[in-house]
């Protein structure tokens, strides 16, 4: 899985996005997520570039290094189900906790997943939103819609 290394994009921040894209996919299902040498070894890149992408994955939320575990993939997501009205900031604002969002990504993607929920054809295009929710400082969801 070596990276592109004529793209403008850093090494970091290409093995981050590929690092996320395989998180949504489930590719670490079980939780185990790569150590810095077989990401080293997998990408062909530094362990300076591995930790790197590792840090801004830390950064957001989506990962957490526990000390004897290593780095694991920080299952806090929380899931609405479709066709419920449910506000995460409105229930935040209640406890006057300070709440923050960060857009993680905007992208016009077909995902057979979504569009099976949905119940449209699964080469529908959608607009796929994942946010960042903070309460109080630290990560508390990564908040996905599909439009």
């Amino acid at each position: 899985m070596p990276l592109d290394r004529t793209d403008p994009m850093p090494l970091w921040a290409q093995l981050e996005a590929d690092l996320r894209r395989r998180i949504d996919v489930g590719d670490f299902g079980d939780g185990r997520f790569p150590t810095d040498l077989e990401l080293t070894e997998g990408y062909e890149v530094s362990r300076h570039t591995a930790r790197e992408a590792i840090r801004h994955l830390n950064k957001t939320g989506i990962l957490k290094r526990e000390r004897g575990r290593g780095t694991v993939i920080n299952r806090s997501e929380f899931e609405q189900p479709l066709g419920t009205l449910y506000s995460l900031f409105q229930s935040i604002e209640s406890t006057g906790t300070e709440q923050t969002s960060e857009v993680l990504e905007l992208a016009v993607v077909a995902d057979s997943i979504a569009a099976a929920q949905l119940e449209i054809d699964e080469d529908t295009e959608l607009f796929h939103l994942a946010r960042l929710r903070r309460a109080g400082g630290e990560p508390l969801a990564v908040d996905r819609a599909w439009l």
